[in-house]
Order: structure tokens, then C-alpha cells, then sequence
């Protein structure tokens, strides 16, 4: 009797918690924060146990996709310690799970099982899709419960994962507020370094600075291209690239010539991901620098919903490539604060000053020309101010000579990389709407 009472009591505590965790939640915000774990600081014990922590699920993983039908997915027993694995003659055997806890088990099935949910919705919805496929390696295994899949200790810069008898010497806490909550985490595997993803719950803080200049500044409207990346309403361009490096062409090279299935290929595999994964951190490191930039300097960001993904199946599809184009777009539209215009707006073509569409335009002409009006500007600002217009809903009320007044963009902004370059747009004659600019 006296067990029962305990088990209803503990499961109220339980019920209690989540309700008032769901409620906490309701005015906070959720972000996502990358902790890299410091190699030097790992004994040959811990990492060795790391490596079998992936090998393990990657036995789990395909373990479960083995089964006959998707019921047996969801009966699938993840407490039993033991899991069938073809080995090398194509035999089946059994092998024993030694690192992956029973939560993360649980959580990888419920993962496998998500992901068939989700591709049974896209067949309905009238997408073509495949199905799941067997695994030569896992990348990432889920730590589902803070304070027991995981720890933190912000403080120390440690985090400590189940199983895992050394706590893990982690880089990237000084970007996690210190009131922040955390939730559940994404332990990593990339190239054969680890990061942990965390989730935290924060309060919404409230900046008067940050405030004050974005309100100082004012609206912006963006242009998303080719040859200049980003061209911004008020005249500022940023033009960057990060290209296939020459090492990464090297390793191609060599690995077409390769024998399948040799341990020659699988090793310049493994070299061509770690330079493949250099080149998109410098990429992303652009990326990062550039949305907070703006979205740090601006009050309201408008951009257009352009199709990146058709620029790159196109003519452009190296440019788009090294120059993240995608990510920057969907950070920027993730913003509160983003007005998002429809793709087929002929923001380029159109007449800021008559409406006019020029037809005639080509991708060669670098400046806009109205043959109506006879309007004159540089064919990507008239784009980005165009497209602030229409997010904005301005109705043109006539035109008047104007010059827009230039930016005072300081010289130590920087955003990282050589290959970035920060160009100002002078001061042009032109007739506009009545609109001043940030």
C-alpha cells in the first residue's frame, strides 16, 4: 500500500512539473547553441568509448530498420542489452550494447519512427519519397533529458554524458546566457571532432541600445544576387565567396581514381569530409557575421522569397555554392522582425517612381533605366528599395530630385574573411518617391 501511494505521488509531482514547465514556456524562446568538445583533454579511455558510442548506434539504427513491419519498429525492445548485426560475411551475429544508454535507445527508435511518420505525410501530401535506408555510420545521437542524459556545468566548462565516466571539456559557454534553461541536446559527430548541440529556453531581454540603433537606422530592404551578394537599400553591398579549395579538388582527383570498396578510398573519404567541412564552417562563420549584422543594425528587414535552390540547378550553381546565399535568406526570414515579398514581385524590372515594367532588362544590364520616366539607378539598390517599398506597402504619391544620403559605414567593420569585401554605394542624381532612407 505504502509503494502505491509513493508511485501515485511521484507521478502527480511528475504532471505537476510538466504543467508548469509548459506554462514557463508559453513566454520564452527557444535556441539552439553549438558546444565543441576540446579533443586534447580526452584521455585514450574516453575516446575510445565515444567511438563506440556511434558504432553502437549505428547497430541500434539498423538493428530496428531490420524489422519486418512498423509495428515491430515500435515494439522494439531498446532495454535489451544485445542487438544482430551482419558482420563482414554478410552473417548475422550478436553484438553487445556497453555505452548506448536505454534513453538514448529510446530515443533513437522514436526518431526512426518520427521520420517515417513524416514521409508517410509527404506521400499523402503528393511527394515523391523513398524510404529509409541502412546506415554505414550514425552522425548525431540524441540526449533527450537534461540532468540525466546530460549535465552541464557552466561554470567549469564541462558537460557530462551518460555513460561517459570523464566529464567532457567543452568550448562555447559564454554564448549561453546564464539564466538560460536548458533542454534536451544533440551529442554530434563531424569529421571526427564532437560538438554538443544544446536547446535553452530564455526570457525575451530587452536592449535599450541595441534598441536605439536599430531605431536610428531604420528600415532596410535587401537584394539577394550573383556578382554582389547583398545589396542593401541604403546602399551598402557586401560581396564575399568562400570557393573549392585546391586541396579539396586534390583529394577529388584521387578519389575517382580510387578502387571501390579499398581502404585507400574509404580513408581520402574521410579527408575529402574534413575539407569539405572547413570550407562550410568559413562559409557559415560569413553567414553568422552577416545576419547579426544586420539584424543587430536594423529595424525592420525586408527581403524577397527568391529561389535560391532554381539559381543553383541554373547557371549560377558554383556561385550559389560559396556563397551561402541559402542560409542567409532563411536566417533572416526566421527574424521577427523580416518582411518576406513574393517571389514573382518584378522587383527588378519595376519602376520604383511610374511602375513601369521594363521587359527588356538582362542580366548584363547593371543599371535600371525607365524608358517612361526616365528614372536612372544601379540595378540592385532600385531592387533592394523596390523591395522595401512593397513590404511596406507604399503607394507612390509623386516624384521629386532626390539624393540619397550616404551611408557612414565604419571602416573597421569587418566580417572575417578575406574574401569578404564591404562596398558603399555613393551618392547617385536620380528621381525617387519621398522616402529617406535609415
Amino acid at each position: 500500500m505504502l509503494t502505491e501511494t509513493k508511485r501515485i505521488q511521484k507521478n502527480k509531482t511528475i504532471a505537476d512539473t510538466y504543467k508548469e514547465t509548459k506554462r514557463r514556456r508559453r513566454s520564452q524562446h527557444c535556441k539552439s547553441f553549438t558546444l565543441k568538445v576540446d579533443k586534447s583533454k580526452l584521455s585514450n579511455k574516453t575516446r575510445a568509448d565515444l567511438n563506440r558510442l556511434f558504432l553502437e548506434a549505428k547497430w541500434l539504427y539498423n538493428d530496428i530498420l531490420s524489422q519486418d513491419s512498423f509495428d515491430a519498429y515500435k515494439a522494439f525492445d531498446v532495454t535489451a542489452r544485445e542487438v544482430t548485426v551482419l558482420n563482414k560475411d554478410r552473417d548475422p551475429e550478436q553484438r553487445a550494447i556497453t555505452i548506448l544508454s536505454s534513453q538514448m535507445r529510446q530515443s533513437m527508435r522514436d526518431r526512426i519512427i518520427q521520420a517515417i511518420y513524416n514521409l508517410s505525410k509527404l506521400k499523402k501530401a503528393g511527394y515523391k519519397v523513398g524510404a529509409l535506408k541502412f546506415k554505414s555510420f550514425v552522425k548525431s545521437i540524441p540526449l533527450k533529458q537534461a540532468g540525466h542524459t546530460y549535465r552541464v556545468f557552466p561554470d567549469n566548462g564541462y558537460v557530462r554524458v551518460q555513460n561517459i565516466k570523464q566529464r567532457l571539456k567543452v568550448r562555447g559557454f559564454a554564448q549561453i546566457p546564464p539564466d538560460a534553461e536548458y533542454s534536451s541536446a544533440t551529442l554530434v559527430k563531424a569529421d571526427d571532432d564532437y560538438y554538443i548541440k544544446v536547446s535553452c529556453y530564455m526570457f525575451n531581454s530587452y536592449d535599450p541600445d541595441a534598441e536605439a540603433l536599430r531605431e536610428r537606422n531604420g528600415d532596410i530592404g535587401i537584394d539577394l544576387g550573383i556578382k554582389d551578394q547583398l545589396t542593401l537599400s541604403n546602399g551598402i553591398k557586401l560581396r564575399y565567396g568562400v570557393p573549392v579549395s585546391k586541396r579539396t579538388r586534390r583529394i577529388q582527383r584521387r578519389l575517382s581514381r580510387s578502387t571501390k570498396g579499398s581502404k585507400n578510398r574509404y580513408k581520402l573519404q574521410k579527408k575529402l569530409r574534413k575539407s569539405h567541412a572547413r570550407s562550410n564552417n568559413q562559409r557559415q562563420d560569413i553567414k553568422n557575421k552577416i545576419v547579426n549584422f544586420i539584424t543587430s543594425n536594423y529595424r525592420t528587414i525586408a527581403i524577397q522569397d527568391d529561389s535560391i535552390k532554381g539559381w543553383q540547378s541554373g547557371l549560377f550553381g558554383k556561385s550559389v555554392q560559396k556563397s551561402a546565399l541559402g542560409g542567409i535568406k532563411r536566417e533572416l526570414a526566421n527574424c521577427s522582425r523580416t518582411l518576406v515579398v513574393d517571389r514573382f514581385f518584378p522587383s527588378t524590372k519595376q519602376c520604383r517612381c511610374c511602375g513601369h515594367v521594363n521587359n527588356h532588362m538582362t542580366l548584363s544590364d547593371r543599371t535600371f533605366w525607365c524608358s517612361k520616366c526616365g528614372h536612372e539607378q544601379d540595378r540592385d539598390v532600385h531592387s533592394a528599395l523596390n523591395i522595401l517599398d512593397k513590404a511596406k506597402n507604399i503607394v507612390p504619391t509623386g516624384r521629386r530630385d532626390f539624393k540619397p544620403v550616404e551611408s557612414n559605414v565604419p571602416a573597421s567593420l569587418s566580417l572575417g574573411l578575406a574574401q569578404l569585401q564591404l562596398c558603399k554605394h555613393c551618392s547617385v542624381n536620380q528621381e525617387a518617391l519621398g522616402f529617406s532612407p535609415g
